[in-house]
């Protein structure tokens, strides 16, 4: 055998021993979150606060997002059906005319839900910022994650490694076929999801003091972002 035949074999070897290991995360993830995953509304126990995890209302080429579409939708049903009392809409907002959370809120009061049942955290990065803020900012320990499925598998396992006892709520998705490079993000996600909580712990990172802005506050709607304080606002939250 030549060396070149030999580091060929071993390098298969190795790819085949990854992508078994990127499988077998993925199989434990889904495997111990699926029976937490719903699509009838009927099904859904009434909570406090639903989350609903931020997406860019538009793709790169400019069109709708049906991600976003679908997010809008389902969390506006679950308001509408008492099935949530506030709304907490976590995103990113990175750029100056990129702004998840606000996106989430004009959207949704178009479908009639008030202002002053969303609060919208500005600070949720990813999927365990959005989660770990959810429970500090707000006190929950049970909570309803809106979301799309192949999502929902992580954002679910998250939520029980931080202490919650969350179920996630999805409207199905009009399109299942056309989100194969998403899928794919999703499955190596899984992945890190692992990594990040049962070897790194960052579910136990503590979060500095985050803030409402009264002026915000006063208008009908929340912003949490960094800076002042939260604390005098919190008795006006709802508990769980």
């Amino acid at each position: 055998m030549t060396h070149l035949q030999l580091w060929t074999k071993t390098a298969l070897g190795g790819l085949l021993v990854l992508l078994g290991l990127i499988i077998a995360c993925n199989f434990w993830v889904i495997v111990h979150t699926q029976e937490g995953v719903y699509s009838d509304i009927q099904q859904v126990r009434a909570q406090v606060y639903g989350l609903v995890l931020g997406t860019s209302p538009k793709r790169v080429d400019g069109t709708a997002n049906a991600s976003f579409n679908k997010r809008i939708e389902a969390a506006a049903s679950l308001y509408q059906h008492g099935k949530v009392q506030t709304l907490v809409l976590s995103g990113t907002h990175d750029r100056q005319y990129y702004n998840e959370p606000i996106a989430m809120r004009k959207a949704l009061v178009k479908l009639g839900v008030p202002k002053n049942s969303m609060i919208l955290d500005m600070k949720g990065s990813n999927t365990l910022a959005s989660i770990k803020r959810v429970k500090e900012i707000c006190g929950a320990h049970k909570l309803t994650i809106i979301t799309q499925r192949f999502h929902g598998y992580r954002a679910l396992y998250i939520s029980r490694c931080c202490g919650i006892s969350a179920l996630v709520f999805v409207e199905e998705d009009a399109t299942p076929f056309a989100f194969t490079r998403t899928l794919l993000r999703e499955f190596l996600a899984r992945v890190k999801v692992l990594i990040d909580l049962h070897v790194l712990h960052l579910h136990q990172t503590v979060l500095t003091e985050t803030l409402i802005p009264s002026d915000f506050h006063a208008k009908g709607y929340i912003i949490v972002g960094p800076n002042v304080s939260l604390t005098p606002f919190l008795k006006q939250l709802p508990k769980c």
